[in-house]
């Protein structure tokens, strides 16, 4: 398996990827959907994504959000300008894959690209308060739960919030 940084080019495949597993979902409340504009938004500059591959194929992605001054950004419960929150926005796997701590080590590496690039005092991130997996993933990548609202479309959602460690900022 291969990790490769998202770009547009890869828009095409990353929305497929979304709706398979979407369909497959027994609890499809869990995921979220991200819109092709929101997504195109991500992989032009908006954000970072990191993919996972194998023969070539995306069977897993990664990506982080830069809301900026959008009226979606969570900055507002984590009581942070939004020019420094950045968002873990989605977290997506092929089934056949899960079960291997890749959603971990993913979601270290897109806390480790966020700290390098040393703009942002923290990460917010959502989940579905039944999603124990990805829950659990977030967790132990040092996010905690500091809030609970009604998102998306009146979908339940922890908020979670993880610091950087930023020379700019001084956060833990």
């Amino acid at each position: 398996m291969e990790e490769r940084v998202l770009a547009p080019e890869n828009l095409s495949e990353l929305m497929e990827l979304q709706d398979r597993l979407h369909q497959g979902l027994e609890q499809s409340r869990f995921l979220c959907k991200v819109e092709r504009e929101q997504m195109q938004y991500m992989l032009s500059g908006g954000g970072y994504g990191l993919g996972l591959t194998e023969n070539g194929k995306i069977v897993g992605a990664w990506l982080l959000y830069y809301p900026f001054d959008r009226q979606d950004s969570l900055a507002s419960a984590v009581d942070l300008p939004p020019e420094l929150t950045a968002h873990f926005e989605l977290a997506m796997l092929d089934g056949a894959y899960r079960g291997r701590g890749l959603h971990g080590r993913m979601t270290g590496r897109l806390i480790e690209h966020a700290q390098a690039e040393g703009r942002f005092a923290g990460l917010a991130a959502t989940v579905h308060p039944q999603n124990a997996p990805s829950l659990k993933g977030f967790l132990a990548n040092g996010f905690a739960v500091v809030g609970e609202r009604k998102m998306y479309g009146g979908m339940e959602r922890l908020i979670l919030f993880r610091a950087l460690q930023n020379k700019c900022f001084g956060a833990k």
